[in-house]
């Protein structure tokens, strides 16, 4: 951060034409604007809005994404605990916690993009975030090509029932224990717990999350971000469990399970829960969720136009994410890649440079032709491509 403050004394960002006239006005040293915290910065408001343009583009070219997946890292697993020391908490090792779910991230999308365990992958959209505690999570858009929605398919992927309990060794046993540890919701409200996060967010008291959900007899698409999926009532068929909650044993119904898939919850035994995203109205809530930001702390009387102090005052940083960082592991994946093509008006097309007459004058001359011009520049040669859209040129001449 002190690098990018610092560095802008020297460097200044401006419209092409903006740049023209302080030139013309012997007024370079005062043009253009200084400490932004600029789209190449992890994390920065521009970053986002970037990562978030890239990702409705997929949506423009692929349609709405057919699964989100979401995937917390269990810092108590086995793989967490057969390396730490008698005195050692897993937060004690942030960067085993890190290494240990990048190990997992990629292991899921090799899964889900190589093997094709949902189907055939024709893209992703992977983001990584951070709980305040300073656990990882992730957050997962897949496409699937030619995914055909009916009841039976969904429910083929995704479960929100308890399993039946089995016999204590069997596999079934194991999903019940999975289930209950890591894909039960609270239980919370009036009679259980009054102080989990999904009340505190919400301003009538209930659960923010929507638990406890309805019961269903069968998986209904309705007009809603993701399906009612089945959730069997006991007398119904539908199974029962027992979570010990502040010192009490209490039953638990199909009406508090989280969407899960018994093969993923199998193989990474941690929270992960799958919902299948069916309407173009769930693809504004995704995408805004993915690309929502760090958490951050509200203070009083920041100057913003400083992006920079702004930025750095209110920022949270854990271990684990400063460990992250320091690791080069990727915030976010996607596939296929997204180029950004510029769009300007004549003259107004951004320029960055040193506030001096040589750099100007340099900067002027390699600025005139942007990606924008070529293109029409293009287009008057080519008679033949004449009905190629901008957005295509890429793909036409790479």
């Amino acid at each position: 951060m002190d690098f990018i403050r610092n560095y802008q004394k020297q460097i200044r960002a401006d419209l092409y034409c903006g740049v023209q006239d302080a030139n013309r006005g012997n007024e370079v040293d005062q043009s253009g604007r200084v400490y932004i915290l600029p789209a190449s910065h992890t994390g920065s408001d521009r970053w986002y809005h970037k990562w978030y343009k890239n990702a409705m583009h997929i949506v423009q070219k692929k349609g709405k994404p057919t699964f989100f997946i979401t995937m917390t890292m269990d810092v108590n697993c086995e793989e967490v605990r057969n390396h730490l020391r008698s005195d050692q908490t897993p937060y004690d090792r942030p960067d085993l916690i890190c290494r240990i779910f990048e190990m997992k991230r990629k292991e899921l999308l090799r899964q889900i993009k190589k093997d094709g365990i949902f189907g055939e992958c024709i893209a992703y959209l992977c983001v990584i975030e951070f709980q305040n505690i300073g656990a990882p999570h992730m957050h997962l858009l897949i496409w699937i090509k030619n995914f055909d929605e009916t009841p039976n398919n969904i429910n083929n992927v995704i479960s929100t029932e308890i399993p039946q309990q089995g016999e204590p060794g069997s596999k079934d046993r194991e999903l019940y224990d999975l289930v209950m540890k890591h894909m039960i919701h609270g239980p919370c409200g009036d009679g259980y717990r009054n102080n989990l996060s999904c009340l505190n967010k919400s301003r009538n008291g209930q659960c923010g999350r929507g638990f406890p959900k309805s019961y269903e007899v069968v998986t209904s698409v309705g007009d809603g971000c993701f399906p009612n999926y089945q959730r069997r009532y006991p007398v119904e068929g539908g199974n029962t469990g027992t979570k010990h909650i502040g010192g009490m044993e209490v039953l638990v119904t199909n009406k508090w399970v989280v969407a899960y898939n018994a093969y993923l919850l199998f193989k990474f035994k941690c929270h992960i829960n799958i919902e299948y995203c069916h309407t173009v109205a769930s693809i504004k809530y995704l995408f805004l969720y993915h690309f929502k930001g760090e958490d951050m702390v509200t203070v009083e009387g920041l100057d913003k136009a400083d992006e920079i102090s702004y930025y750095t005052t209110r920022r949270y940083n854990s271990a684990c994410q400063g460990y992250w960082r320091s690791a080069e592991f990727d915030y976010v994946k996607m596939e296929p890649p997204v180029i950004q093509l510029p769009i300007h008006l004549p003259g107004q097309q951004i320029v960055v440079y040193s506030p001096n007459k040589t750099s100007v004058w340099v900067t002027l001359e390699r600025n005139k032709r942007t990606m924008l011009i070529s293109f029409f520049e293009t287009m008057q040669r080519c008679e033949n491509d004449r009905d190629l859209k901008y957005e295509d040129i890429q793909e036409r001449y790479s």
